[in-house]
């Protein structure tokens, strides 16, 4: 019995761009700060991961314009191409952030420390109490 080959398809070829790759200075990515955070928050990232977050998108911005992955349209307004591209990074570095704490199996609080963790023992605990014995309150 005679099988057939499988045919391979060719690697398409990377298309090229539409539109030159711009350098922008830091500042104009800094200035949109407070966007970026609005975005963080909206995206439903916890107070205490914010800022991480929100430096986690800068420095992604940054990293792709010095890259030269940064190609606004020309017909589109300067602030409006940017806001634009950034709100692709801050998506998806929300996700990632998000599918990391999925997978961490981590519960978002607003005040991580006013919870105690199962199985933690604490001081109403007879194992902590002064005078209790060494193994705990097991009877020997």
């Amino acid at each position: 019995m005679q099988t057939r080959r499988r045919k391979t398809a060719a690697v398409p070829e990377r298309s090229t761009p539409k539109h030159p790759a711009i350098r922008i200075p830091v500042e104009r990515i800094l200035a949109e700060r407070r966007w970026i955070a609005a975005r963080v928050t909206s995206g439903g990232v916890p107070r205490r991961d914010r800022d991480d977050v929100e430096q986690a998108v800068i420095v992604a911005a940054w990293m792709a314009v010095e890259a030269g992955r940064y190609r606004p349209d020309p017909s589109v307004a300067p602030r409006r191409a940017l806001l634009g591209w950034l709100s692709g990074i801050v998506w998806r570095k929300v996700g990632h952030h998000v599918n990391r704490a999925w997978v961490r199996r981590e519960i978002p609080m607003a005040d991580p420390w006013s919870a105690e963790p199962p199985g933690r023992l604490s001081a109403s605990t007879p194992a902590c109490r002064p005078g209790a014995p060494a193994g705990g309150s097991r009877a020997s």
